[in-house]
């Protein structure tokens, strides 16, 4: 469109004649610009056919769905729910019941699911049996409307209110479906009628075919017709928008969202929009994968869902506006965004610069690219030519000269100051240019950014440096004083803050301190900060290589100067294609306010619109929830909170934020456990192995894509308990059963240790009893036998000398014997233990030889027989030794103080014992020496000390002049060989 250069002033005064914003073009997104997020098999989620949608007041989607049945959605995550009807489940319809609870109508029959699960049939007599209801609504006071076999409600209590009269239903009824106005006024509408229910009694408003209705905003309700969409409010009717023979609209399906937009479903194009009575559609070709939607639900952020024959989709409406050419916008790369004082919307490309009048919705196109553009006080536009610098005289450009008549080039940037005169930054240096001629102020300094305050003076940024001139005094800023690196982008005076932004972060000089924010206080992307403004509201606004960033100035004000804290912001992102663009030294303004309070910013390929009314950081901040915890991956059930050393933990979270839930980032910190928060991205589970006895608290926080984070999150604490093996009083008891176990292994080891000392005493009086016994039977036996040899040999040397010499030969002989057995005896002294070898003779041989050898020492011995009465045995050793010991002890004796006749030796083999029989018929033994033995004589003694050592008995029968008998009876196990037992 052209328009004459006389008709520029005329628009200008209609501008200013229209300078309230209230007759503005709004700036609304169309359906296009909604972000569109689908749930079907083609994006890899085995979801069929979506008929009813609900949401629960925990945040939870309630589903229903043909194949799959009822299914709960976190925005994430399906959870199929079973359904407590009988089985073929056939779910009709879904409703919250406003306190955390679900109404379903599945297969004829109602039924309440409350917050933890369990479920309720509620009993209707009057329900159809033919037909199933086609709707259920939840009015403000919370009762549940249906229509049986005509209209009715049941109680929160679960009791039934009364029928409807005038509302019974027809045979051939199919549908029904509810609103409420904001009169509490409730609408039913179906296929014949309209009504209006009012105190339990019904009124009919219209006749003829209603497909829906819904509330509106402005006061009655939306009625959505095949061909129309009607608002009737209070006695009046209008008609909204009427539809093309090609738009089918679909039953159930009307909504009014938050912007005042009508969204329904139809049978052929998809979803429909109706704003500003213009009819948008969104079908199969934009992505819906159908041109039917069966239902629509609007959820408590404002985000519409649809249900198709394919799946889920969610319509979230963008918090920045792209703007189009349908808005006015040329084609081409955008410089720069400028709002002048008559409400006019300046935008440069790379091809040309238009002036969008809002007030009227007209474009005016100016053939010209400019590179910067700016107001003064006077109202007059100035705009910079890479070779030139003027103002616009109507659409007339005239260019301005120095004090030389020579054009000013290679302007970066224009700028008003406080005052409202024009500034102008080239390589030349920085000009005042508002009266007269421009006026150079300060000398080239390759400057690209600057700022003219009345209250910080001038500041110039000289790449990665800073220069603040101020009452004649200049001071550089470095990147030491600024604690970071890189080109400083913007400058921006706020109150009694200065701030910058820069390649490598946000610094704010205020109190005569610098305070830098970077990566580090949470900034996103590298850290890069482009353009600084403010709101009406005092938040900060940034454009960052993240996104556009939104700052509560409280906050920031609140952080001390030099000690900066971690940034909390709300981002609009790359999820509502805002693209950054890239800094550079040239464009400018690149950020611009409306009268309207809107922001626009230039980005990398648009101008982003913002509503700052429409950003509360609180809407933003999503909803964390617990949604689980495992203990040895077994759910835990409600209020346990004491667990017994389990394996793992696992704590199962999710975000209720159905904006976006797919980028909600969360932390989680576990209180007793972690030392600090952990970050876990989009991952919504948190596992704790061996955790030691003691208590915890499991913390999980969120942000949403927005960058708005919930720090109170959830929680839940717990307990991890020793099992009883590990408390401190079975430690206890243990330790004292250890100690007493201990003390009993140590008074074991001081018993055996002393039973080894009794053996060993007893092992050596045992062996000084052998070899006292040894030397009294064998070695004194013999030095007395040679002795008595001697005494004969000398009482007949004289008569006798043949005799005698007899007598000293024997004698001689005994003392060999007996020094050989003294020798024997030194060897088993020496020997680590006693070995006794069999005897070279039989035992009663070696008795016959015994009788022989002790016969000789008498010069009138008696008579001595040695018999066996039962064939011999082989005796062992070291019993063998023992009786001929004893055996000979016995016979010397008897030779020695007997005086007796006889002698008798006899020795019975039987199989069960040994007996060995001495015999004399001689003066007999006192009783007494046959109890204790004579003193100063061990014969008797060690008879018995060698009869039991074998386990034998010993028994000695005398009496005077009565003669002796002496009795050794041995066990034949201890007496015999092994191999002669039987």
């Amino acid at each position: 469109m052209n328009y004459s250069i006389e008709m520029i002033p005329a628009i200008l005064i209609l501008l200013a004649a229209f300078s309230d914003a209230r007759g503005a073009m709004p700036l609304q997104p169309s359906l296009r610009d909604y972000v569109h997020t689908s749930w079907t098999e083609h994006d890899g989620v085995p979801l069929s056919a979506v008929e009813s949608i609900a949401q629960t007041t925990d945040g939870y989607l309630w589903i229903e769905t043909i194949e799959e049945g009822l299914l709960r959605f976190d925005g994430v995550r399906f959870v199929s729910i079973p359904p407590p009807c009988a089985r073929p489940a056939r779910i009709a319809d879904l409703q919250s019941d406003g306190v955390g609870g679900l109404w379903l109508f599945c297969s004829r029959e109602l039924y309440h699911l409350d917050s933890s699960g369990r479920s309720t049939a509620i009993k209707i007599p009057s329900l159809s049996t033919r037909m199933p209801t086609a709707s259920l609504f939840l009015d403000r006071r919370r009762r549940l409307w249906l229509w049986a076999r005509s209209l009715t409600y049941v109680r929160s209590d679960g009791s039934q209110g009364p029928e409807i009269p005038g509302t019974e239903r027809p045979s051939d009824s199919m549908f029904g479906h509810f609103a409420e106005d904001a009169e509490g006024s409730l609408w039913f509408a179906t296929n014949h009628v309209l009504l209006r229910v009012r105190d339990d009694r019904a009124e009919r408003v219209l006749t003829g075919t209603f497909l829906s209705v819904a509330r509106a905003s402005s006061g009655g309700i939306y009625v959505l017709q095949s061909n129309s969409l009607l608002h009737l409010r209070g006695n009046s009717i209008s008609t909204v928008a009427t539809f093309d023979a090609d738009l089918v609209p679909m039953a159930e399906s009307i909504l009014e969202d938050t912007n005042g937009g009508i969204w329904f479903g139809t049978r052929n194009r998809g979803l429909a929009l109706i704003r500003d009575g213009k009819i948008q559609t969104f079908g199969a070709e934009e992505g819906l994968g159908s041109g039917l939607v069966e239902t629509l639900y609007a959820d408590r952020e404002g985000t519409i869902w649809a249900g198709t024959p394919f799946g889920l989709h969610r319509f979230r409406e963008p918090l920045a506006y792209l703007m189009s050419a349908a808005d006015g916008v040329p084609p081409g790369l955008p410089r720069f965004v400028f709002q002048d004082s008559r409400y006019g919307l300046w935008v440069g490309t790379e091809l040309r610069t238009v002036r969008i009048d809002r007030n009227q919705g007209r474009t005016e196109r100016l053939d010209f690219r400019f590179n910067s553009i700016g107001e003064d006080k006077t109202g007059r536009i100035w705009t910079a030519k890479e070779t030139d610098l003027g103002y616009l005289d109507g659409r007339r450009f005239v260019p301005v000269r120095d004090s030389r008549g020579e054009a000013l080039t290679g302007i970066y940037s224009l700028r008003a100051d406080n005052q409202g005169d024009m500034w102008a930054l080239s390589d030349e240096g920085l000009y005042r240019v508002t009266a007269g001629k421009p006026h150079l102020e300060s000398p080239p300094m390759h400057s690209t950014r600057f700022l003219v305050s009345k209250q910080f003076g001038l500041w110039l940024n000289l790449g990665t440096r800073l220069l603040q001139r101020l009452d004649g005094r200049e001071t550089v800023f470095d990147r030491q004083s600024l604690l970071t690196e890189g080109s400083v982008y913007a400058i921006y005076e706020d109150g009694a803050s200065m701030w910058i932004g820069g390649e490598k972060g946000l610094f704010r000089r205020r109190n005569g301190k610098w305070t830098t924010w970077t990566l580090d206080q949470g900034l996103p992307g590298r850290g890069s900060v482009f353009e600084i403004t403010t709101d009406t509201q005092g938040r900060l606004w940034l454009m960052s290589d993240g996104g556009i960033l939104v700052l509560n100035r409280a906050q920031l004000d609140e952080t001390p100067d030099g000690a900066p804290r971690r940034l909390a912001y709300l981002r609009i992102g790359t999820l509502d294609r805002v693209l950054p663009h890239r800094g550079g030294i040239v464009f400018s303004p690149r950020i611009a306010r409306g009268r309207d309070e809107r922001l626009f910013f230039v980005t990398n390929d648009s101008i982003a619109v913002v509503n700052p009314a429409n950003l509360n950081e609180q809407s933003f901040t999503p909803p964390i929830v617990l949604e689980n915890v495992l203990v040895n991956r077994r759910p835990v059930l409600s209020g346990v909170t004491r667990f017994v050393e389990p394996e793992d933990v696992q704590f199962e979270y999710t975000s209720l934020s159905l904006r976006s839930p797919e980028n909600v980032r969360f932390r989680y910190l576990l209180e007793g456990y972690d030392k600090d928060w952990i970050d876990a991205g989009v991952q919504r589970r948190a596992t704790y192995s061996s955790l030691k006895p003691g208590s915890y608290r499991f913390r999980i926080i969120g942000s949403g894509s927005e960058g708005v984070w919930n720090n109170t999150g959830a929680s839940y604490a717990f307990q991890i308990a020793a099992p009883f093996y590990k408390t401190p009083l079975f430690l206890l008891a243990f330790a004292s059963v250890l100690v007493a176990i201990g003390w009993l292994i140590v008074r074991y080891r001081v018993q055996l240790a002393g039973e080894r000392i009794r053996l060993r005493l007893e092992a050596r009086d045992a062996e000084r009893l052998r070899i006292a016994q040894e030397m009294h039977d064998s070695f004194l036996q013999g030095i007395q036998g040679s002795a008595f040899m001697v005494y004969a040999a000398m009482e007949k040397m004289d008569e006798h000398p043949s005799e005698s010499r007899i007598l000293l030969d024997r004698a001689l002989k005994i003392v060999a014997e007996s020094t050989d057995e003294a020798r024997r005896m030194l060897s088993s002294l020496r020997a680590t233990s006693r070995a006794s070898s069999p005897p070279a003779e039989p035992f009663i041989a070696r008795l016959e030889s015994l009788v022989r050898q002790e016969l000789v020492l008498h010069s009138d011995p008696p008579r001595v027989t040695v018999e066996a009465t039962t064939p011999p045995r082989e005796l062992q050793p070291d019993t063998a030794e023992d009786a001929y010991l004893i055996a000979a002890e016995a016979l010397r004796n008897a030779l020695r103080h007997s005086k007796s006749q006889s002698i008798q030796i006899g020795v019975q083999f039987s199989p069960a014992e040994f007996e060995l029989i001495v015999a004399d018929d001689g003066l007999g033994i006192a009783a007494e020496i046959c109890e204790r033995g004579r003193e100063g004589h061990f014969g008797l003694q060690g008879m018995r000390e060698r009869a039991k050592r074998h386990a034998g008995v010993l028994t000695i029968i005398s009496g005077e002049e009565q003669g002796t008998q002496l009795c050794l009876v041995l066990p034949a196990n201890n007496a015999y060989r092994q191999d002669n037992l039987r």
